[in-house]
């Protein structure tokens, strides 16, 4: 089964591996990590002298390290669910956060494994991965971070990777030690925003250093648990990040390799020892887990990975991919494929680069190879048309979960339309990646103005004076962005709630009109409409665009909120219980939360059993009003 993996392997020098077994063996566990916008050389296994990863080190010490290992995107949800389905995004479907999520139609490895006998659990450390967005499905257990109500204290959109692994030690603690296991467990810590243990900060080459250290650190407590299971581990990292490379400061816009190249380390009873040259991806991964486990790979009839057990070679054609400029800018989204040592990228124009001779990607040898170009993208549109079942479904992101969305440096909302990979007039996000600069720099003063003038909770010390200098250097950001972009959704949502910060109600309404035209299927933006219209006096028109936001996303809870403080102050004490009780049934709120809305409600009475106008049948009428206002 496994005598193909000599072609592809040199043997390292860092040590011995076991030997493999005589025959298969079901390994006692399976442990799948993955550590969140983590660069491959940024790992002492991989080359990295400064790099405190003796963990990850030892794994590649005893097991495989795939020397070119390539991510299906540079975002969080995308590429997770290529790693747990073995399926490229275009057709999964799962292509952005938060705007899709995983149907029931989805067939992922845990499901498959949990058929076989399998104790599922997972455990992540970012809202991004949530339940809600489907890849809880199959696991038996699915912990992530304590989702309450923005503000409150039970509100987190991230942990740190601590407490994920005590989290992952008490599910081991009562796991029934003759049952298999799988587990998968993902740490968020490399991700902006860094807080990196201070301990760890004078030994680091950076921040970015000291967080993958915490990583490396917690991983060692995990898997000295899980040792007398012999596991197998797979590490790897959903995507990288840029560090400023090509312009890029985080990642997500761009499909260079400082974002797409992971690590991934493969170790465990029957794995032989050194380092894989030959080209592989994450999409490989379960395909390489089932084989480890001797099961069939018709667990998984749609996927399009290989196992990275068996011999690759240098034809393997990796399929790339971003539409985050097009959900956060409207900038033109990127396709790309890397296959016989080239990679070509495609947004407005192409871009192909000789990776074997300019690793760093800095030479664009499109216009002299357009025969290279015209074979990869031929490749590349015969792998993306070679898909099974897509399982996405479509969802709206709630105001919640924008503002969530926005604390992890994800901001703006998806455009109407087309995915942006078809539209040449759109901007190419390589010709203003300065924008993003301007408007995370925007983010950070919008964050710290709104905090001066106390208008978040737990702001903290009030100044007025500063605060409004804050939101006003945010504007004065945001307006140069627009004047080069107009149609920039993130600026556009951005610079509104600037303005309402500000108390200028009217153009901040007016900016909301523009954002809900960009992006109508954000409820986000027509709860901000109702904010901007109470403002400004208008309760009715505030009112419509409420039961508009709660049209969009039901489990809205600020709006329900809203509409019932909103009924209760006119007297309707029906309305307002049927809003309380609203938000009670559509979940959302933590338990304290639940404890006041059922008070609230049987201090409210009875509610009347319907509201005209919701669900909403037409929401053009709040649109009409506001035009006709105009």
């Amino acid at each position: 089964m496994r005598r193909g993996l000599a072609f592809l392997v040199v043997l390292a020098g860092c040590g011995s591996g076991d030997a493999p077994p005589a025959g298969p063996r079901l390994p006692p566990a399976v442990l799948l990590m993955t550590w969140d916008t983590t660069r491959a050389d940024r790992l002492g296994c991989y080359g990295d002298a400064t790099a405190h990863t003796p963990v990850a080190d030892a794994l590649a010490a005893r097991g495989l390290r795939f020397e070119r290992a390539w991510a299906a995107a540079p975002i969080t949800l995308p590429s997770h669910a290529t790693i747990l389905s073995g399926t490229w995004p275009v057709c999964h479907g799962l292509r952005v956060n938060a705007d899709a999520a995983a149907s029931p139609a989805a067939r992922l490895l845990q499901e498959a494994l949990a058929e076989r006998g399998f104790l599922t659990g997972a455990f992540v450390g970012s809202f991004v991965l949530d339940a809600r967005f489907g890849l809880a499905q199959g696991f038996a257990t699915y912990h992530g971070p304590p989702v309450g109500v923005p503000g409150s204290q039970a509100e987190e959109v991230e942990r740190p990777a601590n407490d994920v692994v005590d989290d992952a030690l008490a599910f081991l603690a009562t796991a029934p030690r003759d049952r298999p296991l799988f587990l998968w467990v993902h740490f968020y810590d490399p991700h902006q925003p860094l807080r990196p243990p201070q301990r760890l900060l004078p030994g680091a080459r950076d921040a970015y250093a000291a967080e993958i250290a915490f990583c490396d650190e917690q991983a060692g407590r995990l898997l000295a648990a899980l040792a007398p299971r012999d596991p197998l581990v797979v590490l790897t990292a959903d995507h990288g990040e840029a560090l400023g490379e090509h312009g890029e400061a985080t990642h997500g816009m761009l499909l260079h390799d400082a974002t797409l190249r992971v690590p991934l380390l493969l170790a465990g009873p029957g794995v032989s020892h050194g380092v894989v040259a030959a080209p592989v991806g994450s999409i490989d991964i379960a395909a390489t887990i089932l084989q480890a486990l001797d099961l069939p790979a018709t667990l998984l009839p749609d996927q399009q990975g290989r196992s990275l057990l068996d011999p690759a070679g240098a034809d393997r054609a990796l399929l790339i991919e971003t539409r985050m400029p097009w959900q956060t800018r409207r900038w033109h989204a990127l396709d790309g494929i890397v296959w016989q040592g080239w990679k070509l990228v495609e947004g407005a124009r192409a871009e192909l680069f000789e990776l074997a001779q300019d690793p760093g990607e800095s030479h664009d040898v499109a216009v002299s190879h357009a025969d290279r170009v015209e074979a990869l993208r031929a490749r590349r549109a015969a792998l993306a048309a070679d898909c099974g079942s897509a399982w996405a479904q479509a969802r709206t992101p709630d105001a919640d979960e924008l503002v969530r969305l926005a604390a992890l440096g994800y901001t703006g909302g998806a455009p109407a339309g087309t995915d942006g990979s078809l539209l040449a007039a759109a901007p190419d996000p390589r010709d203003r990646l300065g924008d993003v600069a301007l408007a995370d720099e925007a983010l950070e003063l919008l964050r710290q103005g709104r905090a001066l003038l106390g208008l978040d909770p737990g702001s903290g010390a009030r100044d007025e004076a500063a605060g409004r200098e804050r939101l006003a250097a945010a504007a004065a950001l945001l307006e140069g962005v627009l004047a080069g972009n107009p149609e920039d959704p993130t600026a556009v949502s951005m610079l509104g709630l600037v303005r309402l910060a500000l108390g200028n109600t009217e153009e901040a309404c007016a900016l909301f009109e523009q954002h809900a035209a960009l992006a109508p299927r954000v409820g986000g933006t027509r709860f901000n409409l109702g904010l901007c219209h109470a403002a400004a006096g208008r309760q009715d028109w505030a009112e419509q665009e409420m039961l508009a936001a709660l049209t969009l996303e039901p489990r809205m809870l600020p709006a329900a909120l809203w509409l019932a403080d909103h009924a209760e102050r006119e007297g309707r004490r029906d309305v307002a219980a049927f809003w309380v009780r609203h938000a009670l049934s559509a979940g959302g709120a933590d338990a304290a939360q639940r404890a006041a809305l059922s008070a609230r409600a049987a201090s409210l009475g009875p509610a009347v059993p319907a509201v005209p106008g919701f669900p909403a049948t037409d929401l053009r009428t709040a649109r009409a009003r506001a035009e006709g206002r105009r």
